[in-house]
């Protein structure tokens, strides 16, 4: 089934012309990737349907691309995001613990959301000789410990922080 996109919404129309300036080039996938996600804040399943049927590939390799890179976000952006490495010398290191502790601290969902927080782990942070590496917002904790899992939450559970 191809997807339409509505003509009255402008973030559709910034998009074709980025598949425009393309010209449907399968290889320009991450590059309008990386535009649909500046132009919505993340990447509708809608809009990634759009631009498979635009670059004549399947809607799996898109989606497959999209959900395999940690830059590229699938849900709707929250207030706070939280990220902890799982790439192997952070997982040597801890980073197991360090996600128990998040998700039990933050009371996250299934899915690692909250009204507020978005809970992901990512496959590698490119920091692995200090890892286990903790992300929140745009902030990195280097060597991070359960501790500052902790108190990160806190802080962003705090109304006043």
């Amino acid at each position: 089934m191809e997807y339409t996109p509505p003509h009255t919404d402008s973030r559709h129309k910034q998009l074709d012309r980025a598949l425009s300036r393309h010209q449907g080039r399968p290889e320009a996938l991450i590059e309008l990737l990386h535009t649909a996600q500046d132009v919505f804040g993340y990447l509708p399943r809608d809009v990634l349907a759009y631009i498979a049927d635009a670059l004549s590939l399947p809607r799996s390799r898109v989606f497959g691309v999209a959900s395999f890179y940690p830059l590229f976000s699938l849900e709707k952006p929250r207030a706070h995001e939280m990220t902890i490495c799982m790439g192997t010398a952070c997982y040597v290191n801890g980073a197991a613990a360090l996600l128990r502790t998040a998700h039990e601290e933050c009371q996250c969902e299934e899915n690692g959301t909250t009204d507020s927080l978005r809970l992901r782990s990512a496959h590698c942070l490119g920091a692995c000789g200090r890892g286990p590496l903790l992300q929140v917002d745009h902030r990195t904790i280097v060597d991070a410990r359960t501790e500052d899992v902790s108190n990160a939450i806190a802080e962003l559970q705090d109304p006043e922080g």
